[in-house]
């Protein structure tokens, strides 16, 4: 909203998925208003699809979920977070790191922490490769968390799940990060445990006004309808010391080089 006040423009909030409303209809409230620029938020499911009249439209898209049609598109920088974080882990002497993700976040990252992580592991020795825990759509992190815990044996775990500072502790009788450290690949903007959370920011704010960028730059242009070219311009994530690793020490300048040189 900032971004947009700033170039002159607002934001106004549209359900497309309310009762009744359709993506014809949607395009033809729009219209009515005098609105030809359009950004969509992130969805729950990559499979959403809104069929909008959008040759009318200027657009953009926040995040990788949203994929059809194919927009503009503003995101944070997902593989440079978990470089990051697995830089700082290395540099915090932690020497089995494991990394835990619902599959549903997965396919809404694009696969890009996932495919970060593994080419990480093709290159550091085996006694530290510790096997990523999927987790499956219908099955709980916390159901099959102990299993993989007592069988791999992690020092810390990175994921996109705050809630493991409740799980570890509770279930599993794993302080934290006395027992095991924990690194949020998805920082909450509101804090709901007296512990400072470790982790990356993913700005959403700065993602926020790409996407307004994005859109502006095309009614500046009086460019309306689907690229041919979907340009996706990426925000740097960002490290937030905390208090759910130990020894975090390494230099910000460090952590965004290159995993393998």
């Amino acid at each position: 909203q900032m971004r947009a006040e700033e170039l002159g423009y607002r934001i106004e909030p549209f359900w497309a998925f309310s009762p009744g409303m359709s993506g014809g209809r949607l395009s033809d409230v729009l219209r009515a208003r005098g609105i030809s620029g359009v950004i969509i938020p992130p969805v729950p499911n990559p499979s959403t699809e809104i069929k909008m009249e959008w040759q009318h439209f200027a657009s953009a898209t926040i995040g990788y979920s949203f994929q059809k049609p194919k927009l503009h598109r503003a995101a944070a920088n997902l593989d440079d977070g978990m470089t990051i974080a697995l830089r700082r882990c290395e540099a915090a002497g932690y020497q089995r790191i494991g990394f835990v993700t619902p599959a549903e976040t997965d396919i809404r990252a694009n696969h890009t922490w996932l495919s970060v992580y593994l080419a990480w592991q093709r290159f550091i020795p085996k006694k530290k490769v510790v096997p990523m825990l999927y987790v499956e759509e219908g099955v709980s992190i916390e159901d099959v968390l102990g299993q993989w815990l007592e069988k791999y044996q992690p020092d810390v775990i990175i994921g996109p799940n705050i809630e493991f500072l409740t799980w570890l502790p509770e279930r599993f009788g794993l302080k934290v990060p006395q027992d095991i450290g924990y690194v949020s690949l998805a920082m909450p903007i509101k804090h709901v445990y007296k512990q400072k959370i470790t982790g990356i920011s993913q700005q959403d704010a700065e993602v926020g006004s790409c996407a307004v960028d994005l859109v502006v730059e095309q009614l500046q242009r009086n460019e309306v309808g689907l690229p041919k070219n979907p340009k996706v311009v990426l925000s740097h994530s960002v490290w937030q010391p905390g208090d759910t690793i130990i020894g975090d020490v390494v230099d910000d300048r460090e952590a965004h080089e290159p995993l393998v040189t």
